[in-house]
């Protein structure tokens, strides 16, 4: 993390490509886990020193398979399940955590000091960020930025916030903030 603003919302952060090169991105809402593998949608742009850095508009969260990632997933989830359990889940699922998480969450009961509680924290978090990354999708693909406060508006105002914006795009316009 180069840069944070005070509330978060913004951030100058170094990520490490899969051949081990770095490159320095900037933008709302970027993903800040250690060990966690995404994918960034934007564009390339030149700093103010003439540098390349890369403006992040969303991303998505690649399939975590090994420890780390999954572990780095289920924080940033912040849904009640920190380390200790993150690391029990991956323990007693192996490479098939992400498999759980997405179809059977509630089988992470099974692991000892994982409760129904903590489940459905988990599930409401998964559906929060995929909506609004879904929405933030959405939006750049039509060349329209917003910020992930904006998006996190618009997905309060709609009940099927995704399939609402892609029946009637325009309804975007008749959502305050």
């Amino acid at each position: 993390l180069l840069f944070q603003s005070e509330d978060r919302s913004f951030a100058i952060a170094k990520y490490r490509r899969d051949d081990g090169t770095e490159f320095v991105a900037k933008g709302n809402d970027l993903p800040l886990e250690k060990n966690l593998t995404v994918r960034m949608y934007g564009a390339w742009k030149l700093d103010k020193s003439g540098r390349n850095q890369f403006q992040m508009d969303f991303y998505e969260i690649a399939r975590q398979s090994d420890r780390a990632g999954v572990v780095a997933y289920l924080q940033a989830l912040r849904c009640g399940i920190g380390k200790a359990k993150a690391n029990l889940i991956f323990d007693k699922f192996g490479q098939d955590s992400w498999d759980i998480l997405r179809d059977n969450p509630y089988d992470l009961m099974t692991v000892k000091g994982i409760s129904v509680t903590q489940v459905s924290k988990l599930i409401e978090a998964m559906g929060k960020t995929q909506g609004l990354r879904g929405v933030i999708m959405l939006f750049t693909k039509a060349n329209v930025r917003v910020s992930p406060a904006q998006a996190s508006r618009f997905c309060a105002a709609h009940k099927n916030p995704i399939a609402d914006l892609k029946t009637n795009p325009y309804c975007a316009v008749k959502t305050e903030g």
